[in-house]
C-alpha cells in the first residue's frame, strides 16, 4: 500500500521510494478469481470472452482504494474488457452476494477454498507466479493467458538513511527465522509464501501501477 497510497490520495505524503529502505521481502499471499457457479464459464479464458460480449454486464465486488481494486483494475486494462465494479467494506462482506448470485466475481484469498470445496463458488485463476499449495489444480492467471502477477506482500522496512550494517543484521536475522520449519509450517496452513532469500523489490512496481491508476481515475479523496 505504501507504492499506491501516494498515487490515490493527495493528502499521503510519504513518499516509499525516498522515506523507507526495505529490509526483508517477508511474505505474499496470492488471490485468486472467484465466481458463482451460476456464470455460464469456468476459466478466465471463458471470462474474458464473456465479459467482451457483454460490456460491463459482470459485476466485480472490490474494496475501493484496496488491494482487490488495483487488481481488478490491472486484469480489466490488460484484459481489454468493461467490468461493473461493485465496492464492499471487505471482501468477506462481499462473499454472500457471490454465493448468492447477486453478483458474479469476486476477488479473494484462502478462505475461499472450503466454499470452492463444497462447490458453492467456483475458482477461476491464482494470481501468483507459480501454482498455489491451497489451489494445486487451478492455474495461474499467465498459464490461463493473462500475463501478469499479483500478489499481496508484507516486507520490512526501515527509515531512510539506517546504516547498512544495521540493515544487513536484521535482514540476516529475518532470513534466518523464515527459513525455521516451524514458521514454514505457519505459513503453509495460513495460504501464505515466505521469500527468506528475496531481496525486496516492491518500489520498482511503482511503474507498474502509476499507469493503471491513473487510467482508472482512482482517488481516495
Amino acid at each position: 500500500m505504501l507504492i499506491q497510497l501516494p498515487l490515490v490520495d493527495p493528502n499521503f505524503r510519504i513518499e516509499a521510494e525516498k522515506d523507507y529502505l526495505p529490509i526483508v521481502f517477508l511474505l505474499e499471499f496470492p488471490l485468486v478469481i472467484a465466481a458463482n457457479p451460476g456464470v455460464p464459464f469456468r476459466d478466465l479464458k471463458g471470462l474474458i470472452a464473456r465479459a467482451r460480449a457483454n460490456p460491463g454486464r459482470l459485476n466485480f465486488a472490490i474494496q475501493q482504494g484496496t488491494v482487490s481494486h488495483y487488481f481488478v483494475e490491472l486484469f480489466r486494462q490488460t484484459a481489454g474488457i468493461e467490468l461493473t465494479l461493485v465496492p464492499y467494506r471487505s471482501s468477506a462482506a462481499s462473499l454472500p452476494d457471490l454465493v448468492g448470485g447477486q453478483i458474479e466475481l469476486a476477488i479473494s484469498n484462502v478462505t475461499v477454498k472450503s466454499m470452492v470445496e463444497a462447490g458453492k463458488l467456483v475458482a477461476l485463476a491464482v494470481s501468483s507466479r507459480e501454482r498455489w499449495a491451497p489451489f494445486p489444480n487451478l492455474p495461474t492467471l499467465t498459464e490461463a493467458g493473462m500475463p501478469m502477477v499479483d500478489t499481496s506482500w508484507y516486507t520490512l522496512v526501515t527509515g531512510a538513511g539506517t546504516p547498512k550494517d544495521v540493515v544487513d543484521k536484521v535482514r540476516q536475522a529475518f532470513s534466518e527465522s523464515l527459513k525455521l520449519p516451524a514458521i514454514e509450517k505457519m505459513f503453509v496452513a495460513a495460504g501464505l509464501i515466505g521469500h527468506p532469500d528475496m531481496t525486496p523489490q516492491e518500489i520498482t512496481e511503482r511503474r507498474i501501477w502509476e499507469p493503471v491508476i491513473r487510467k482508472a481515475g482512482i482517488r481516495l479523496h
